[in-house]
């Protein structure tokens, strides 16, 4: 789980705070095309995620 919150105020908390690692800092390797599927749908602002069901269906095809 990306967070360990055990209440809803911890996990504000934790969610204000985390950002997504760069793909040098993940304990393992994921192909670019999907960590940047993640980094976009996962960004901190709602404005700034960009997730495309078609690119989704892509990499899942692949």
């Amino acid at each position: 789980p990306l967070f360990s919150a055990m209440d809803l105020l911890t996990l504000l908390q934790q969610r204000a705070l985390w950002q997504m690692p760069s793909p040098e800092e993940l304990e393992f390797e994921i192909p670019t095309d999907l960590y940047d599927l993640l980094a976009g749908s996962l960004a901190s602002d709602p404005d700034q995620r960009e997730v495309q069901l078609t690119d989704l269906l892509q990499w899942a095809d692949n």
